[in-house]
């Protein structure tokens, strides 16, 4: 189920596999298929994939990964997609994509993603710099952060900013 280092995991194989374990009546396989369908809710195990795979250097495996599970709502895939673009770990860098990625995290209400996507906006990644909206992602995001990383880096953001217009 889990794969392992230059094996993609099959958790539709995989599921397969447990049904007809506990179609036998098998205890460990209904349990297991319980905590599976928990592990598998808004995207989280395609996230941890994509992990995987960005951290053995697969960007396009670990791009379609993210995807899929950006599209079932994983906040941490959005996030992944926009610093893999920004960096161009495995893929060709992308600043447009950088921005909508970081804007769709955001707009989950993802702090870390309004953080970063004011970043953008401060310093015109994937569009023109736009100081007003810049400010309004870092209060933003001071406001809905529960994190103190992103609190702090939401303050930093501001400061940057402070008395600058336009």
């Amino acid at each position: 189920l889990g794969g392992a280092r230059g094996i993609l995991a099959d958790p539709a194989k995989g599921r397969q596999w447990l049904e007809k374990a506990a179609a036998t009546g098998d205890a460990t396989a209904v349990e297991r298929l319980r905590q599976l369908e928990k592990e598998m809710a808004g995207g989280r195990w395609e996230y941890e994939l994509g992990q995987l795979a960005a951290e053995d250097e697969e960007g396009p495996q670990a791009v379609a990964l993210f995807e899929r599970s950006a599209a079932l709502g994983e906040t941490r895939a959005m996030l992944a997609l926009g610093r893999l673009y920004r960096g161009g770990s495995g893929v060709t860098p992308d600043e447009g994509k950088v921005r909508a990625w970081f804007q769709r995290s955001a707009d989950a209400g993802s702090a870390e993603g309004m953080v970063n996507l004011a970043f953008c906006h401060r310093d015109g990644v994937g569009g023109a710099p736009d100081l007003a909206l810049a400010r309004k992602w870092f209060e933003q995001a001071a406001r809905v952060a529960t994190d103190p990383a992103d609190a702090k880096q939401a303050a930093a953001g501001l400061e940057s900013i402070a008395g600058k217009t336009a």
